[in-house]
């Protein structure tokens, strides 16, 4: 309990919009921002939102192959990247958050002695903690509920309160690979779905952490990472192992619009593309599937209707869970919930992964790639996602 209280009260002191006025109302401080792509009129607009909100930039700093190329009308200072460190403890940086890269350039300023640092997004952290603290029995629960023997409590703590003070870095962090963590892993044999399969990777990789004896049922409702995991199954080695469906999962058996967005394709009623759903359990039903062991899900905010619709075959059959709990706020405490009301046997951890940049879905281009081998990156990379919950029955 004074853990969870103790966060709390960080919470309250450390949301974003305070934390900024108190950092930018210092004497003498240079407001900064950093940006480290080549999409210019992304950063000049930052720099207009900025005005409008009563923070005048004073500069601008860039990797510096890049300062050379700002073609804009700007009364302030150009600062290579190499020369920040000089500015030191006398300024706040604003990040533009846009790349793999950007929570390791945030830890590089910090061994350089600049520790204000803060995301320039459009979010409403107040709302945020208010919609938080307004369901803070829920989230106790949710806490109580968790193991206590290993990382999962200070993870759900670090998850609150990241994310209404916006800083990256007070997350708690899983070093061990999203999905694969110990007693919640695929066994060899079992038969596993993957919901958000999107170009069908992690079904290669739960097939190959099996030995290749088992059945992975891979669902994707985007059509271009369909045919992009048709091909990728294809040709794996587990080609035969491994079902590819162009289908979404919901509560129930319907069509729906969509927006197309590689890895981040969701549901949109103003989407221009249509999208078959489907209920797993009609699905297990109709291919006779005898048993699902483990259910996998990252489905870009449909992960409590993707529930709902599976409600039957996790009663019946208590797979382990593994469901993202970061696109929607409320499923930090509406999932864990549901599922532990489902099965009251459930036992859950959490984790906040790295995402691991050699993976194929993620394509560093010859600028991105400059920064890995230049400032000697880390291609497993922080992110505001990628929080997970694992559930296994006692």
């Amino acid at each position: 309990m004074n853990k969870f209280l103790h966060c709390l009260k960080k919470m309250k002191n450390n949301i974003h919009h305070s934390s900024l006025r108190k950092s930018i109302g210092r004497a003498n401080v240079k407001k900064i921002i950093f940006y480290d792509q080549l999409n210019l009129p992304y950063l000049y607009a930052w720099v207009s939102k900025l005005k409008e909100q009563g923070i005048i930039v004073d500069g601008i700093c860039m990797p510096d192959e890049a300062i050379n190329q700002l073609a804009i009308q700007f009364d302030g200072d150009l600062i290579k990247l190499s020369d920040l460190p000089h500015y030191s403890s006398t300024i706040t940086i604003f990040i533009i958050y846009n790349t793999m890269w950007t929570s390791q350039f945030i830890e590089m300023f910090a061994r350089w002695g600049i520790n204000d640092t803060f995301k320039t997004v459009e979010i409403n952290y107040q709302g945020i903690y208010n919609a938080l603290y307004e369901h803070i029995e829920e989230l106790y629960e949710v806490y109580d509920m968790l193991s206590g023997e290993d990382s999962s409590r200070d993870t759900f703590l670090s998850v609150l309160l990241a994310r209404v003070s916006g800083d990256i870095r007070d997350f708690v962090f899983e070093e061990c690979p999203q999905y694969f963590i110990n007693d919640y892993s695929p066994q060899v044999g079992n038969t596993i779905i993957d919901g958000g399969a999107y170009d069908g990777f992690t079904a290669y990789h739960f097939m190959a952490s099996m030995n290749g004896e088992g059945k992975v049922y891979a669902f994707e409702m985007d059509s271009d990472n369909y045919n992009k995991a048709l091909v990728n199954v294809g040709e794996s080695e587990y080609s035969n192992n491994i079902v590819v469906e162009n289908l979404g999962l919901g509560s129930n058996e319907f069509q729906l619009s969509y927006t197309k967005g590689g890895t981040s394709s969701h549901v949109d009623m103003k989407g221009n593309t249509m999208a078959n759903i489907i209920d797993l359990d009609t699905y297990v039903y109709r291919k006779k599937v005898s048993k699902v062991d483990l259910i996998k899900l990252d489905v870009e905010g449909s992960e409590m209707e993707s529930l709902r619709g599976a409600k039957q075959v996790i009663v019946e059959g208590k797979p382990i869970m593994q469901v993202c709990l970061y696109h929607t706020l409320n499923d930090l405490w509406e999932i864990p919930l549901y599922l532990k009301r489902l099965n009251p046997n459930y036992e859950f951890s959490l984790r906040h992964h790295y995402v691991d940049g050699r993976n194929n879905y993620v394509k560093l281009d010859e600028w991105q790639a400059s920064f890995h081998i230049k400032y000697n990156f880390s291609t497993n990379y922080k992110t505001f996602g990628e929080t997970v919950l694992y559930c296994k029955s006692r």
